[in-house]
């Protein structure tokens, strides 16, 4: 069954009697690279809108210098999704070979034979539109030995094993080849596609050479603009002592300085494409299964040519940028920390939801009108006992713990995560785009967020930071709550008598007397009443200390079947009990003492093999007056004697 027949509702457009349906597709990627993920949504975007397609971008953030545990969170996202529920899927390949995703995407695609494109890598029974490595790359290399007569060449590349990376590094070796030029063996490195990367393997080769190769040809600009800085905190001039190349032609690369010297890609045209292809495949269109989109040189700064006036304009821009980026950072890490501060004085599940709103209704600028924080159900659960979080996949419900659509709160709820988005209509005139993105502690699974038609966090890692602090705060609450409960439980040991499970001294002084006390402070009555065992000495005497046990463990099983609504009773003493709580009048009392001493003796006859009665004597609690709750105590205690005296004078007769 198509997916649009299985969500609630479906879009028809009346189109000369044709009826076209809305269509979901599902889309992967990995956030480090967010120039490209950003250039690459653009394209996705432009055609999703034209086509009528919703796109539930499923993201993840696994790092080459992740440990396995924190890269197993980030891939669980993938898990999510059932690729049933989806009429298509495109996976930006180049993106996710960080933690082997491509292949757990590749086999759900294959598993569940929906149609799928992959953008930017080789896959094996996928579609694929690929970047042609060859053209561009080799009018790089050619410009830079006949035009700047470079020589002697050092590779940055790619992760080993890359296909891009391998054949720009090919095409490197093959014209240099052509020119009887060697790369030689120890000038051939590798990074992992990141800025940092290019600075560490650079140093490490420093270390060990004494001369400056003509040039370093990097596999992508991040490790081109990586290269440049390393070499300017060197003291080593680009490009005037060395040269440095890159590849992608990203704005970041355009708008530094030196402006990098690349291989245009055009990446929103290609995912552009991609995204079509994709389309016309669903609606019966035949489309090629592999096609490649050529590339071209783009010279710039960092190879020694100059800039020309257009060139100058977009790095005028690029400093106006930054200065932008400087006061944003400042705007976003306050909205950080007002996230942090909510989850801080969380100390029940019930207040994640007043927390999140006290801050959203404040300030959804970085999420957005739309939005859904949605956690397992197992981390629900979590914060009412001990229950292990999940470490794949997720529970079958989740908690939308917090929800906005069009910038209104909406009540929590709970969805089936196979739902993922909550309230999803696909009814809506126009395609929309929803970011989905995983919550996690280390492997331990909490939930993941939504949001629609915003990216507004992408750029600068954003996102990945706001996801920590959410985590990071979820997890606090979390700890909070438990912290709390396990607080009240020793509160609640310290305070409970072990034999009866009533109140003990300490709980008679901080939960029986300010009871009372509040009842006075309200203007109402209260009462004590005061209960002893009789002839408790004679029952461990002559029945042994087990039955002296069993007679305290019925009266107070009696006075916990007889105890008013919020009253408190307390073990006081060995046989002394105490009860308060709030009395209309003295006939509620002696309503109370006769209920008491009629179910002290019925239980007793089911359960000792001996009578057992106790004496009762209370006292009203009148609420103005100046008598202390202890003297109020004593009078209560000394009716118990009465009562206790006259009972052995009549034995006595």
């Amino acid at each position: 069954m198509p997916a649009n027949q299985r969500v609630a509702g479906t879009f028809y457009g009346n189109v000369f009697g044709v009826k076209h349906m809305k269509k979901k597709i599902a889309l992967f990627a990995n956030g480090w690279n967010n120039e490209y993920l950003m250039l690459s949504m653009k394209g996705i975007q432009q055609c999703a809108k034209e086509r009528n397609a919703d796109i539930f971008l499923f993201l993840d953030y696994a790092a080459y210098t992740d440990d396995e545990i924190e890269i197993a969170g980030e891939i669980n996202i993938l898990q999510l999704p059932d690729f049933h529920d989806f009429d298509g899927v495109i996976l930006l390949g180049n993106m996710l070979t960080v933690a082997g995703e491509i292949d757990i995407l590749r086999e759900k695609v294959l598993e569940c034979n929906v149609p799928a494109i992959c953008i930017d890598y080789d896959l094996d029974g996928v579609d694929s539109l690929l970047t042609d490595n060859t053209t561009g790359m080799r009018e790089l290399v050619e410009h830079m030995i006949k035009v700047h007569n470079a020589k002697d060449f050092l590779w940055l590349g790619g992760t080993k094993g890359n296909r891009d990376s391998q054949e720009r590094f090919e095409v490197l070796q093959e014209v240099m080849a052509e020119h009887g030029l060697t790369l030689k063996e120890d000038n051939i490195l590798y990074g992992d596609w990141s800025y940092y990367s290019a600075s560490w393997r650079l140093e490490e080769w420093m270390e060990t050479h004494d001369t400056l190769p003509d040039v370093v040809v990097c596999a992508n600009d991040n490790m081109a603009v990586g290269a440049c800085i390393f070499f300017e905190d060197h003291g080593i001039d680009v490009p005037g002592n060395i040269k440095v190349t890159g590849f992608d032609h990203l704005e970041s690369g355009q708008g530094f300085y030196p402006a990098v010297t690349s291989v245009e890609r055009n990446v929103a045209q290609h995912a552009y494409k991609g995204t079509c292809r994709l389309l016309d495949r669903l609606e019966g269109k035949d489309c090629e299964k592999k096609e490649s989109f050529r590339t071209i040189v783009a010279v710039e700064e960092s190879c020694g040519c100059q800039l020309d006036a257009t060139r100058g304009r977009k790095r005028l821009l690029a400093f106006q940028k930054t200065y932008k980026k400087s006061i944003d950072s400042v705007k976003f890490d306050w909205h950080l920390t007002s996230l942090d501060r909510s989850m801080v004085w969380v100390r029940k599940r019930e207040e994640l939801y007043r927390a999140f709103r006290h801050v959203w209704e404040g300030n959804h600028s970085y999420e957005g009108n739309d939005f859904s924080l949605c956690l397992d159900e197992r981390f629900i659960r979590s914060l009412d006992e001990d229950c292990e979080l999940l470490r794949h996949g997720y529970s079958e419900r989740m908690k939308v713990v917090y929800s906005m659509k069009d910038g209104v709160s909406q009540p929590a709820q709970y969805i089936k995560s196979r739902d993922i988005i909550p309230d999803y209509d696909c009814n809506t005139p126009e395609g929309h785009t929803f970011l989905i993105v995983p919550l996690h502690m280390e492997d331990r699974c909490i939930g993941y967020m939504t949001m629609r038609d915003t990216l507004a966090m992408l750029p600068e890692s954003n996102l990945l930071t706001w996801t920590k602090h959410l985590t990071n705060g979820l997890e606090r609450a979390r700890q909070n709550v438990l912290m709390d409960k396990l607080n009240g439980q020793l509160n609640h040991l310290s305070q409970t008598d072990k034999l009866t499970e009533l109140l003990n001294r300490e709980g008679y002084e901080k939960i029986a007397i300010p009871q009372l006390e509040a009842c006075r402070k309200e203007g109402l009555c209260g009462a004590i009443v005061v209960v002893d065992i009789n002839r408790m000495k004679h029952i461990n005497d002559k029945y042994g200390h087990l039955q002296g046990d069993a007679a305290i463990i019925t009266v107070a099983q009696s006075i916990k079947e007889v105890l008013p609504e919020h009253w408190n009773a307390v073990r006081y003493g060995g046989d002394e009990f105490v009860l308060v709580g709030e009395c209309e009048s003295r006939g509620c009392a002696e309503k109370l003492k006769e209920s008491l001493i009629q179910r002290i003796a019925e239980n007793a006859g089911r359960l000792l093999p001996y009578k057992l009665t106790a004496s009762v004597g209370y006292v009203l609690v009148e609420p103005y007056t100046d008598l202390t709750i202890e003297e109020y105590f004593r009078s209560a205690d000394q009716a118990m004697y009465y009562m206790k005296e006259d009972m052995h004078n009549r034995e006595a007769e």
